[in-house]
Order: C-alpha cells, then structure tokens, then sequence
C-alpha cells in the first residue's frame, strides 16, 4: 500500500504542471530559464518548463499531504524534489537539441521519481526494494500516461492539418460536444451558463438596456460587395454567394424570422452559413439547426 501511495503521489505532481497549461494556457507561463542559452547555444531548459508550472506542482503536491500521512512541509519538498528531477531531465535533453515534448522512456521519468523516493525512503524508512518498486511501478505508468496526453491533446486533428489545437481549445470541445455528456453539460460549462444566463442577462435588465439590446440583435445587415479578381475563370463570372455568419438563432427569439424576410427575394447561385451558428456553448445542437432558415 505505501508504494502504490508514493506512486500516485509522484503521478499526481507530475500531472499538474500539464494541468495548469490545460487551464490557464499561454497566460502566466513565464519560462524558468527566461528563454537563456546554455553555452553550448540550446536553450537551458526549454520553453515547456514555467514557474506557473512549478509553483501548481508545489501547491497540489502539498495539500495532498495525507495521501502519504507525512507533514506538508515533508509533501513541499517532495514535491520540488519531481519538479528539480523533472528539470535535470529537461536540461539533459536540451544538450542534443532534442526538442521539447520528445519523448524518451525511462530518461524522462527517471530523476523526476528517483530523487524524491530516496528523499522519503528515510522519511517513511523505506527498503531499496521498495523504492525500486516505486520506479518500477511510476516509470511505464507515467510514460504511457504522456503518450495518451500528447494524443489527445496536442496532435493535429486531421492528417496534414497546418497547425495544432491548443489543449484548452481541445477540453472546450470535449466540455460542449461530448454526446455522452449531454446530460452534465450544464454543469461542466457552469462558468458560461452563470456568465450568459444569470450575470449578463441581469446586468442588462436592471440597467434598462435589455429592450435595446434585443432591438439591436434584430437590427439585421445585408451588405452587398462585388469583388473582381483577373485570373478568375469565365463560368464564375457574375456569381452571387450569401453568406450568413453569426447567427446566433437560439439567442433571440423571431431572429430567424427575421431573417428569412431579409433574404427571401436574393436571388443567388450559393449560400454559405459560416460559424456562431449557435449562441450556447455546450447541450444539443439540434434545436438550433432546426431554426436555419432555407435559403431556397
């Protein structure tokens, strides 16, 4: 039992760092080694390793302290111990070049585990067998754990996509399209339930502004703009394309009939929709579709 608590212990401060990136993603997330070269010309320790990230590994690793029925001040320095073995990692693969999130079993879960299991093998009076146990036990988990995390976090989302998805952009989509979840959406997208639904729609109630507000959401543009391009083939030449984007129809009630009296008489040859089709960001997406307007 004590080793399978060292082991959970070690996987929980090792996945806080990661966690805080999930959270808080580009903010506060000021490099240790303030982005310096070493004198070999390759960055110290690399961009991926924050004070942010640091910091939250400190913090969680010492309000779990009675996970493993030591001190806080005792959880605290295991805890720095990861985080410094985690950062010799970092710095030993920065001396090839390797780029950062390059994995490599073993070598990245090694000192991250060793150096705070020798530091509670004489707090708990461990055995070698035990503290090798321990490295046994958090050296596959912890690597098959990254894998997992890098691939459902961080890969491109279609073969030969340009760019990746920031993982908040990820948990985001996960939170609001999640099939399984549909029942607990409002509860995962609190923040934006309590945000939309009760803050702001207050907000504008006891201001007054509601009325003009809602007047405003049914002031619908139709602007018309002709663009003209040299090499453009003969058989597009006078082609008429509507777009309608930010939509919004489950915001506001008699907005699509609205819309649809704007644009009834066009006459085009393509309509497109583009995005915002829906004001909510999270629960089932077919009563709004229900509410698009037929272009024909």
């Amino acid at each position: 039992m004590l080793i399978l608590k060292v082991t959970l212990f070690l996987l929980w401060v090792n996945f806080l760092p990661p966690l805080a990136n999930l959270i808080w993603g580009h903010r506060f997330n000021t490099p240790i080694d303030g982005g310096r070269l070493w004198f070999d010309h390759h960055p110290i320790l690399g961009g991926h390793k924050t004070i942010r990230g640091v910091l939250f590994s400190l913090l969680g690793g010492t309000v779990v302290a009675p996970l493993l029925g030591v001190p806080f001040h005792i959880a605290a320095v295991t805890a720095l111990l990861a985080m410094l073995g985690d950062l010799l990692t970092s710095f030993i693969k920065r001396r090839p070049n390797l780029p950062c999130g390059w994995e490599c079993m073993v070598l990245d879960q090694l000192f991250e585990s060793l150096l705070p299991t020798l530091f509670l093998k004489g707090i708990l009076q461990l055995s070698w067998l035990q503290v090798l146990l321990v490295l046994l036990c958090f050296i596959p988990v912890a690597y098959l754990g990254s894998l997992f995390w890098n691939f459902i976090m961080f890969r491109p989302p279609i073969e030969n996509y340009p760019r990746l998805i920031r993982s908040t952009v990820r948990l985001r989509e996960w939170r609001a399209c999640h099939d399984p979840l549909a029942r607990w959406q409002t509860l995962l997208n609190i923040s934006s339930f309590l945000a939309y639904d009760i803050l702001y729609t207050w907000i504008f109630k006891l201001t007054g502004l509601q009325e003009q507000g809602l007047q405003n959401g049914l002031d619908i543009r139709l602007e018309e703009h002709a663009l003209s391009f040299p090499d453009l083939p003969q058989s597009f030449d006078g082609l008429r394309i509507l777009l309608l984007t930010d939509l919004h129809l489950d915001g506001l009630p008699g907005l699509t009939d609205e819309l649809i009296r704007q644009i009834e008489d066009l006459e085009v040859d393509l309509c497109l929709f583009g995005g915002d089709i829906r004001m909510k960001t999270y629960g089932p997406m077919a009563p709004c579709l229900r509410r698009l307007p037929d272009p024909r």
